[in-house]
């Protein structure tokens, strides 16, 4: 049985920082493909192998204070960003802030975009 999942309690820190959260994109997680054909390969098929990973990057729209003095910056050390889902599960990553773009339409609240760029492991625990 399939269930659906509907984000009503979804939480993101990055180290002290925490704030709304309007949206949340964790993507691009790869791992490289090495190529291992050799001229006894079967059937002329490629074979390949699972190299070194990478987490990827993930994005956060998040409400801006400009009075927080947490907010991620450019150029800091890597810091912790966990993600609740509002459930059992539970994403973390050591990121470094590669973006952050300010967005302020009149008549509506100030949000930040931050993009963050996954370095090291990704661990996701129940």
């Amino acid at each position: 049985m399939v269930t659906n999942y509907v984000a009503t309690n979804v939480t993101a820190s990055i180290g002290s920082f925490a704030s709304y959260l309007d949206n949340v994109n964790v993507g691009g997680a790869s791992a490289d493909m090495v190529d291992v054909t050799k001229q006894s390969s079967s059937g002329d098929w490629r074979e390949k192998l699972s190299g070194l990973k990478d987490g990827g990057q993930v994005t956060l729209t998040v409400h801006y204070d400009p009075d927080d003095a947490t907010i991620p910056t450019l150029g800091q050390a890597a810091a912790t960003l966990t993600i609740d889902w509002g459930g059992t599960l539970t994403y973390s990553a050591s990121v470094l802030v590669q973006n952050i773009s300010i967005v302020a339409n009149l008549g509506e609240k100030i949000v930040a975009d931050i993009t963050l760029e996954v370095t090291g492991a990704v661990n996701f625990a129940t």
